[in-house]
C-alpha cells in the first residue's frame, strides 16, 4: 500500500512485466526457512555461514569504483570489516557518526575498530544543533513518511563528502541471526499472556488499567495485545507497534474520516507453522527490515547519489542460513557471527546492544523543543513517546510539502 489513491508497490519476491498494453504479474521468489529440509549440522554452523557470508561480502564488492563501509560499531558491520580484511582488501573505507550522548554514541567503538583492522575510516559528529539542520534538509526526501532514515542520510553526507560512490551496510544481520530484542521479549509477551488468562476477572482490570491514557506507550500496546487473540504477530505489534491498534484506528479516521478498517493486517502468512523464533525473524524480515528500514536506508542514500548494498539482505545468503536451525542460528547476542568470524574484537563482541540510532529524545526535549509542534493537535491527550510525535510530523509534514489535505 501507499498513501497515494490507486498506486501500489511492486510487491517483494515480484516481477512485473508491461507489454502493449497488459501486464503480467509474477512472483518469483518469496523467502522460507529450509532446516527442516536441508539442515546444517550445529558443529558446522560457524564454517558453513562464514562461508556463505564471505561469498556475498565478495559479490558485494565487484565495483568499478571505490566501496565504502558503514561502520556502527556493532557486531554486523564489523563481520563485514573483519571478512574484508581476512579476504586480501586493504584501505577499505569506513563511515559513523557520532553524537552528543555517550549511551548512544558509537563512534569511538567505531574508530578503534577501523584502526584494528587498517581501515581509512571517517566520522561525523552531531549535536542537537547541527542534527536539527541536517533534519530540515532530511525531510525534503521523505516521498513516504516515516520515524526512520535521518542516520542512514547523515552518514550517507559524509560519505558523499569523500567522493564515495558505492557503500555497503551490516542492515539485515540482525533480522537473520537475531540480534534484536524481539527476540526474547516476543516470547516473554506471550508466556504473559498466557499467565494472564487464569487470572479471570482480575485479567480484565489489568489489561483496562493497562490501556489507559496515562500509561507509558510499550504498556498500552501490552494491555492491547492481552485483550486480543494473542498470536504471534499480536505480541509482535505489542513490541514493535508505534501505536496500539485502538490509537491507529483514531488517528486513521480523524485523518480520513471515510477509510474503512481494519487497518491493521494481521497475517503470519505462509510462516504460520514455522518455529516461534523463525517467526519472529520472519517478521522482523518482512515488516520492520523490508517495509521501513530498506526503503528508508535506499531512498536516504540516494538523496546523495550513493548506491548502497546490502550483504546481509542476499537471495543465496538467507537461503544457506536458514538451513541452520533456530535455536543455534538465532542465539541471542548474534553468537552465530560471533563463531563464525572470531577476528570480530572483544570490544564489539561483548559490547551491548545499541543499534545505530540517535538521541532524538535528549535533542526534542533541549535544542529541539519547538519542531514537531505541529503535531500537538492531533494527538489525543495523556503520554506520547517521542517517535509517535514523530510519525504524525512526518504524515503531517509530508502532506504539507505535497498540499495533500
Amino acid at each position: 500500500l501507499t498513501l497515494c489513491d490507486d498506486i501500489q508497490c511492486l510487491a517483494a519476491g515480484h516481477t512485473l512485466i508491461w507489454d502493449q498494453g497488459r501486464v503480467n504479474l509474477q512472483e518469483y521468489w518469496r523467502p522460507s526457512f529450509g532446516w527442516h529440509q536441508e539442515p546444517v549440522l550445529q558443529k558446522d554452523s560457524p564454517g558453513f555461514i562464514r562461508e556463505a557470508l564471505q561469498d556475498s561480502l565478495n559479490h558485494h564488492f565487484v565495483s568499478d569504483v571505490p566501496v565504502g563501509l558503514f561502520l556502527s560499531g556493532g557486531i554486523d558491520s564489523t563481520a563485514l570489516l573483519a571478512l574484508a580484511k581476512a579476504s586480501g582488501m586493504n584501505q577499505v573505507r569506513t563511515y559513523s557518526v557520532g553524537v552528543d550522548d555517550p549511551s548512544m554514541d558509537e563512534s569511538s567503538a567505531a574508530a578503534r575498530t577501523a584502526a584494528h583492522f587498517g581501515a581509512e575510516h571517517h566520522t561525523l559528529h552531531l549535536n542537537g544543533e547541527r542534527a536539527r539542520d541536517i533534519f530540515s534538509q532530511f525531510l525534503q526526501h521523505q516521498d513516504q513518511p516515516s520515524i526512520d532514515g535521518l542516520n542512514t542520510y547523515a552518514v550517507s553526507c559524509l560519505a558523499h563528502e569523500c567522493g564515495l560512490k558505492v557503500v555497503l551496510s551490516g542492515l539485515g544481520g540482525d533480522e537473520l541471526f537475531g540480534g534484536y530484542p524481539s527476540f526474547q521479549a516476543i516470547p516473554r509477551i506471550m508466556q504473559l499472556g498466557s499467565a494472564a488468562r487464569c487470572l479471570g476477572p482480575l485479567r480484565h482490570m489489568i489489561v483496562n488499567g493497562l490501556q489507559l491514557k496515562q500509561m507509558p506507550g510499550r504498556l498500552q500496546r501490552l494491555g492491547s495485545y492481552l485483550s486480543s487473540e494473542q498470536d504471534v504477530f499480536q505480541a509482535y505489534q505489542a513490541y514493535r507497534g508505534v501505536f496500539t491498534p485502538a490509537q491507529a484506528d483514531r488517528l486513521v479516521k480523524h485523518l480520513s474520516p471515510n477509510a474503512e478498517g481494519p487497518f491493521l493486517i494481521s497475517n503470519i502468512g505462509a510462516f504460520a507453522n514455522d518455529a516461534l523464533l523463525d517467526q519472529i525473524s520472519a517478521l522482523e524480515i518482512t515488516r520492520y527490515m523490508r517495509n521501513q528500514l530498506l526503503r528508508d536506508s535506499d531512498v536516504m542514500s540516494m538523496a546523495w547519489g550513493l548506491e548502497l548494498r546490502v550483504p546481509f539482505v542476499d537471495r543465496d545468503l538467507f537461503e544457506k542460513a536458514s538451513r541452520i536451525e533456530p535455536r543455534v542460528r538465532l542465539r541471542a547476542g548474534k553468537q552465530m557471527i560471533l563463531d563464525a568470524i572470531p577476528e570480530i574484537p572483544e570490544w564489539v563482541a561483548h559490547a551491548p546492544k545499541r543499534g545505530f540510532r540517535f538521541p532524538f529524545q535528549k535533542w526534542l526535549e533541549e535544542s529541539w523543543s519547538d519542531t514537531l509542534k505541529v503535531s500537538n493537535g492531533l494527538l489525543d491527550q495523556g503520554r506520547h513517546s517521542w517517535y509517535q510525535k514523530w510519525a504524525v510530523f512526518a504524515l503531517q509534514d509530508w502532506q504539507r510539502r505535497l498540499g495533500v489535505t
